[in-house]
């Protein structure tokens, strides 16, 4: 039987990434258990999924619960921490009915108990706040789930409040990052949002004769297509001249002129949905 080699596996370590040419993962994903890489634990399937989509992800498997660094191996994941306490729910694996630790622990190497923390969602998405200010955490798994309601907890005989009430910013976050997920969705599956993308940018540009569009490679044709379109839409315009931009994401553009630029990128457009949930936010604590 032939043992399978360390790189058929996720990234678990900093050299990992290293020796995969990594500079950074798009996701990190946080567990309370031990790292096993089959479909009956619930953060390898997520992570393979994400995986098989072309996104890279590391595994940050039952981290130092006393130390933000250790929350930094990795280094800022490029969109986002996925946690998750594991398989149990991290009181239930903790404790017995009868609210004494348990020394032992199914999910953790060896068997040891004690490898995860207290309510681990919440001690996770702390200490990566503490470790990073503005990157995106999403929740998942058993724990998320049973808590994300107000719920009676049975070991401190009280009902506690949902974990999403903890952070107003973490549902700015999470909406952010659906609607980020929506438009790449869009990007990816269809030809009209680099258009619309490219035309508003156009408009909003000072008025020249002529007009540089830099965008991705993969859009080039389509934009290069519609080039006699766009020269129609505005009075006076004599000449644009497209451009290959790998920096510049599939569905955004950016238009410059003598006048000025405008930034028609998808991360401009994320960042003034942003802006508006913050917004809301604040008029809602006002």
């Amino acid at each position: 039987m032939t043992m399978p080699h360390r790189q058929d596996f996720l990234p678990t370590t900093g050299q990992d990434l290293q020796e995969r040419g990594w500079g950074r993962p798009d996701f990190i994903l946080v567990t309370g258990d031990a790292y096993v890489d089959h479909p009956s634990f619930g953060a390898a399937l997520i992570s393979r999924l994400l995986e098989a989509d072309g996104y890279r992800v590391a595994i940050l498997a039952q981290p130092d619960s006393m130390d933000p660094e250790s929350f930094r191996i990795f280094g800022r994941p490029r969109l986002a921490f996925l946690v998750t306490a594991g398989n149990l729910d991290s009181m239930v694996a903790n404790y017995t009915v009868n609210c004494k630790f348990r020394k032992n622990d199914a999910y953790s190497p060896g068997g040891r108990g004690g490898a995860r923390p207290d309510r681990a969602c919440l001690v996770y998405t702390n200490l990566i706040r503490r470790a990073y200010k503005k990157v995106p955490v999403i929740l998942g798994g058993l724990e998320a789930s049973l808590r994300r309601l107000t719920h009676y907890d049975y070991w401190s005989d009280r009902l506690r409040r949902s974990i999403l009430d903890s952070s107003k910013q973490d549902m700015v976050r999470l909406v952010r990052t659906i609607a980020e997920k929506v438009i790449h969705v869009e990007v990816r599956s269809r030809e009209k949002p680099i258009l619309r993308a490219v035309e508003k940018a156009i408009h909003a540009a000072v008025q020249s004769e002529e007009y540089r569009v830099r965008v991705n490679p993969e859009d080039m044709s389509v934009v290069t297509e519609n080039k006699p379109l766009f020269l129609a839409s505005i009075s006076g315009l004599q000449n644009i001249v497209i451009e290959s931009d790998e920096e510049i994401s599939r569905g955004g553009c950016v238009v410059e002129s003598d006048q000025g630029k405008v930034d028609g990128t998808i991360e401009t457009q994320l960042e003034k949905i942003q802006e508006q949930l913050d917004a809301e936010i604040a008029s809602e604590d006002a």
